[in-house]
């Protein structure tokens, strides 16, 4: 009962927001940049996948930066996963850090101890 609540107020919002005009969430995210994920190394996100409803938590362990020019910021967040929940490659909802509540592309890469990493590439102009 209370999925199918928070289902049509969010939909209600939603037709609402069309209407009139607002703005979504997601189109007012924040800009994203190196610098910003820098503090949230070693803390937790929640990943979401919208398809299936699952979940998982994973741990940022580190912001790679790729030299690039002064107009652009190339960078990779690497994180680690917990073993038995994996995710395939693809969209994820993301909530944690600068993220908040944004979408991530993520790619699975091996890990040296078992445990499941993930990356999300990024090149942005600045």
């Amino acid at each position: 009962m209370n999925q199918r609540r928070r289902f049509l107020v969010q939909s209600i919002a939603a037709l609402g927001a069309l209407g009139l005009g607002w703005p979504r969430a997601e189109a007012a995210a924040i800009r994203m940049s190196s610098d910003r994920f820098e503090p949230y190394v070693n803390r937790v996100f929640t990943f979401y996948d919208s398809h299936t409803g699952r979940r998982a938590r994973m741990t940022l362990l580190a912001v790679k930066r790729v030299p690039s020019g002064p107009t652009l910021d190339q960078f990779s967040l690497m994180f680690r996963g917990h073993r038995g929940v994996t995710l395939g490659e693809g969209l994820y909802r993301v909530v944690g850090g600068p993220a908040r509540r944004t979408e991530l592309f993520i790619t699975p890469t091996r890990g040296r101890d078992g445990a499941p990493n993930y990356r999300a590439d990024f090149s942005l102009l600045v």
